[in-house]
């Protein structure tokens, strides 16, 4: 059943979840108690990144609350991602001056995408600017979003983050207003 209800590319990604755990599960007796869970669990995590060792859980989960089946952790039970497992490594003075200058040959839409991605680590869907038809209007990153007078620029996060208003730094203030951000 919910499988059926989302899109083609998530179909796929939690048919392949769901396969992979079904086949896990029948191979290691098919009970589905905490302690097989748990079993499964710690193979994901030899195998995967924490990232998606949480993603499937959550596949497994919503798939076996759609259909009826018992699950037998509570809500905040189940693996998270530590801030210790995060890798985010820092790019060298070097690579940053590099990349810097290598930008200068993009073009402005280019250039403003990517000072935006940057510096405020926005998804390509928060940088979208389009028509939503549920809200009847323009939603993402348009004209409205800037106040190049006050410095400041209004991102729609997704995923649940926070809405807000950040500081446009003077170094890429003058490649944003070179991008006709209404397109």
């Amino acid at each position: 059943r919910y499988l059926a209800q989302l899109p083609p590319d998530a179909h796929r990604s939690y048919r392949a979840v769901a396969a992979a755990f079904c086949s896990w599960l029948l191979s290691h007796g098919g009970v589905l108690d905490r302690k097989t869970l748990d079993r499964w669990v710690r193979e994901q995590q030899k195998r995967y990144a924490p990232g998606t060792v949480q993603h499937n859980f959550g596949v497994v989960h919503r798939i076996l609350a759609v259909n009826g089946l018992p699950w037998p952790y509570h809500r905040h039970e189940g693996p998270r991602i530590a801030e210790v497992d995060q890798y985010r490594p820092i790019a060298d003075e070097a690579l940053i001056k590099a990349l810097i200058d290598a930008s200068k040959l993009l073009t402005p839409a280019h250039r403003a995408l990517l000072a935006m991605a940057t510096t405020y680590g926005c998804r390509r869907v928060e940088l979208a600017y389009d028509w939503d038809p549920h809200l009847q209007e323009r939603v993402g990153l348009g004209p409205e979003a800037f106040d190049f007078e006050a410095g400041t620029v209004f991102v729609e996060t997704a995923k649940a983050g926070r809405q807000r208003y950040h500081r446009i730094p003077a170094q890429i203030g003058p490649i944003l207003r070179a991008y006709d951000w209404g397109r």
